[in-house]
Formats: structure tokens, sequence, C-alpha cells
């Protein structure tokens, strides 16, 4: 079994700390899917871990890097170059992980909770219908559902996706949130989280409060991962609480 977690680190010093402090002690995961690395954590090797970042181009955005990290004696990890969420640019890493005889596809996501920019729009993203504009979740959506993606691939996404049905609940008929992990079920994918916490969500953010932070696995791996009940730890290191998970071979 491998033990993973994903947390938003809120691009502060003290997220970083918190995550070097977390990768040198006895509750070190295997595997951490990060969004919002500070530049410090990206400029210094973390001993013991390899790590891929996400990866800006001229025509997408650079404002925050999510990364995966993955300790050396679980396997060799790649970057994806045929990148389905390249249009996220730095706030998507992607890797493949060679994993128990088998490649395992990791995907470090952080949607930003703002509107596309119209320049940016492409026909490949849909419209939900209570919203006019486009998000950068319609954005992770469409990555899911790209042909670059196989559909027989062992896909985990873990993240900031800045989607959650409590989030729904606070606008009269709005309905993105749910029209969004609707979406994420036809694309092929399992809320992980929904799934093993009775349907029920648990605040990962307290401003404002919901359930953004998400672990979505592919059909075909999903029975082997599951997200520890252990309580939702906050602190002051990020405005996020890390999401804690399990991998089984």
């Amino acid at each position: 079994m491998v033990t993973a977690m994903t947390r938003n680190l809120g691009f502060r010093t003290s997220g970083s700390d918190w995550l070097r402090e977390l990768l040198a002690g006895e509750r070190a995961p295997e595997i951490a899917l990060i969004q919002e690395a500070g530049q410090q954590l990206l400029d210094e090797p973390l001993p013991g871990y390899s790590m891929v970042t996400g990866t800006a181009g001229p025509s997408c955005p650079s404002g925050c890097t999510s990364a995966i990290l993955v300790r050396s004696d679980v396997g060799a990890v790649t970057r994806v170059t045929e990148n389905p969420f390249a249009a996220m640019g730095s706030y998507v890493a992607v890797a493949t992980l060679n994993w128990d005889h088998a490649t395992l596809w990791l995907v470090s996501a952080h949607a930003s909770p703002t509107r596309i920019p119209p320049y940016r729009v492409l026909d490949t993203y849909a419209r939900r219908s209570c919203e006019p504009d486009l998000w950068w979740s319609d954005v992770l959506l469409a990555g899911l559902a790209s042909p670059s993606l196989p559909l027989t691939a062992d896909v985990l996404v873990a993240g900031d996706v800045s989607e959650s049905f409590a989030y729904d609940g606070r606008k009269p008929g709005h309905t993105c949130g749910a029209e969004f992990f609707r979406a994420v079920t036809t694309t092929g994918f399992v809320d992980v989280t929904m799934r093993d916490w009775s349907s029920a969500e648990r605040p990962t953010r307290w401003d404002p409060p919901g359930q953004p932070d998400r672990l979505f696995a592919s059909r075909s791996l999903s029975p082997r991962v599951s997200v520890s009940d252990d309580a939702i730890e906050h602190d002051a290191a990020s405005d996020h609480a890390a999401l804690w998970f399990h991998l089984d071979s």
C-alpha cells in the first residue's frame, strides 16, 4: 500500500515549510500532489523525492505552480509530454509513474476560481446551465475528457478544483457544482471522496467553507484508491487542509 496526500499550500512560505517538515518526518507520504507551491520549494531539491512541476507556455497561465513528488523507492516518474491539461499551464502537473508493474497517471490539479479570459476560450469547453461564462474548472473537465488521456488508463487526479456542492447552496438556483461533478462522472472518473465519505462533503477550506479539494480516480483504478477517514486537520500553514489517501497494489 502507498500512502499519498494532496494539499494546496496557498503559495505561502509556511506551506512550503510544512511540506518539507512532513517529508522529512515519520509521517512522510510516498506521493504528494501539491498546488500553489512556493518558489523556494520549487528551487530547492527535496531529498529522497523526484519532482515534476506544471509547465507554463507562451499562451498558458503561470501564476501558480502545481507539483508531483514521488519518493525515489516507489518507482520512476516521468513528465507527460502529450499533456491533456496543457491549456492550464503551470496550474496542473502531469506525470506517469511506473508502479506495481503498470503505468499510473498522476495529475496534480488546481483550477483557479476565476473566469477564463475570452481569448483563451476553446470550442471544447462546455458551459454549465447556470453560468454564462466559462471557468477554469471547465478547462479541467475538458482535460479529463481529452482523447490524449487513455480511457483504459489508471489515472489519479487530486487537488483544488475550486468546486463544491456547498458553493451551490449559497446561491439560489445555482447548480454549477452539481453539474461539474456530474460531468466528472460522465467522463469516466469516480469522486473517491464522495464515495468513501458517504456522499457527504468535509470542509477542506473555511473561507469560503466547502470542499474544493477532491480526489478523482479512473474507473479502472478507483477500487484500489481509498480516502482516509481521519478528521480533516486545519492549521495556519495554508487556507486548505491536506487530504490523505491510499493506493493498494
